[in-house]
């Protein structure tokens, strides 16, 4: 689950968060939102 620049539940939280990964662009996304989908096909054994 992405974190959340506006809904850190400890500021300090935030910013190691932000200290330790500076270029993370998934802040400000809702718990049931989507930021991307993955889709991974096998194909089967012959």
């Amino acid at each position: 689950m992405p974190w959340q620049t506006d809904r850190a539940d400890n500021p300090e939280t935030l910013t190691t968060l932000q200290s330790l990964y500076p270029k993370d662009l998934a802040v400000g996304y809702d718990a049931n939102e989507v930021r991307g989908i993955w889709v991974v096909n096998f194909d089967e054994e012959k």
